[in-house]
């Protein structure tokens, strides 16, 4: 399967993940590359540099911890899966547990849209 990437954040990635997949393959390494997606912990304002660019969640708990709506930029057809921070802490720790070697998506696999998420 090729992989293809549709944004410069998704090409960041890919390197990495190619990395991990020579050393893999070629000097009998496990390396597990995990795919986190919408990261959150609540609110304590960790991703406020980050301005435009920080996490969806993020964003909306600035927004509302400073009395304002959350906005949104789409057309409700985006959607977000929402990962708290201590499941992804425990993806890593089974994958090292388990010496997993691949890539692999992290995330609960309910999707949201802006029109769910904003209720």
């Amino acid at each position: 399967m090729e992989v293809t990437s549709q944004t410069a954040y998704e090409a960041s990635k890919l390197p990495s993940e190619r990395y991990a997949e020579y050393y893999a393959h070629h000097h009998d390494m496990k390396m597990a590359g995990l795919r986190f997606f919408s990261v959150y912990q609540g609110f304590g304002g960790n991703e406020e540099h980050k301005g435009e660019y920080a996490n969806t969640v993020a964003q909306f708990a600035d927004a509302i911890a400073s009395g304002e709506a959350p906005e949104l930029f789409d057309d409700s057809s985006q959607t977000r899966d929402f990962t708290h921070v201590s499941d992804v802490a425990r993806a890593c720790e089974l994958a090292a547990d388990h010496e997993l070697t691949g890539v692999y998506n992290v995330g609960t696999e309910n999707l949201y849209t802006s029109t769910r998420w904003s209720q």
